[in-house]
């Protein structure tokens, strides 16, 4: 009988330290999970419902905040091996809003949106800055799932007020990129909104190995042409027709620690 009490005592004391385990603790994992590039701060409130400063760091080691974070997770899917969340961030150029599923082998995206400076990309993606980026980068997706069997979903990325300082034509235009995954590769498709500028183009993005992402297409000046030709020069080939042909090659692995 007292060993039943004794095991009782234990449960209740475990379940306990589980309910009111700090904010910090969930900062300490998110560092360690993001090998060092996501931090939160200024945490308040309990890992289970929280709120913090959120931060990226960039290639130099330098924090850049992204604005306040709010989370609420769900202590019973911790039964399931599953750490399940509902994400909002709220900050001076971003917005975000995600339901998260992290388990020991996948982790999962649903109704996500996202917002951000396009100069936050030079950010997470230093090669992105020999472009200097502008405007305001959004992220839709339903569903996107990232596993050892790469990447599962679709995801839609638009370039709102597109323009970049190579060009004094600002802004270049709206364009839209739809990704469409399916484990170990990933095609691209992008398309032009409006905009004095018209983008098209066709890709393939290799989730897994090299990461090698690839989009070919057309670039061509719908308006103020003599203006836009510098930047057309500096993009490709002249194709005829008015349209210019441009490759694009970069890395662009995912750096997923179960991966």
């Amino acid at each position: 009988m007292k060993k039943r009490y004794l095991f009782f005592g234990v449960l209740a004391y475990a379940v306990f330290l589980l309910a009111t385990l700090p904010a910090s603790w969930l900062a300490w994992g998110l560092h360690h999970l993001s090998q060092g590039k996501v931090l939160l701060d200024q945490t308040a409130g309990s890992a289970w419902v929280g709120a913090g400063r959120l931060y990226v760091s960039d290639a130099k080691g330098s924090d850049h905040e992204l604005g306040r974070a709010r989370w609420r997770l769900s202590a019973a899917r911790l039964l399931l091996l599953q750490v399940r969340t509902q994400v909002r961030v709220s900050g001076q150029q971003s917005e975000l809003f995600a339901n998260v599923t992290l388990t020991p082998w996948r982790l999962s995206l649903s109704e996500t949106r996202l917002s951000a400076s396009a100069q936050l990309a030079t950010l997470l993606y230093p090669p992105a800055s020999l472009f200097a980026p502008l405007g305001q980068l959004r992220l839709r997706t339903d569903s996107l799932a990232l596993g050892r069997d790469g990447l599962q979903g679709a995801a839609e990325v638009y370039w709102d007020q597109a323009g970049s300082d190579l060009s004094a034509v600002r802004p270049l235009g709206d364009y839209r990129v739809d990704i469409a995954a399916r484990g170990k590769e990933a095609t691209l498709k992008l398309t032009t909104a409006k905009g004095p500028m018209d983008l098209t183009g066709q890709g393939r993005w290799q989730i897994l190995g090299s990461g090698q992402l690839q989009l070919s297409g057309t670039a061509r000046a719908t308006a103020r042409a003599d203006e836009l030709q510098p930047l057309l020069r500096l993009m490709g080939r002249n194709v005829g027709g008015g349209r210019t042909a441009f490759s694009v090659r970069a890395p662009l692995k995912i750096r997923w620690p179960l991966l």
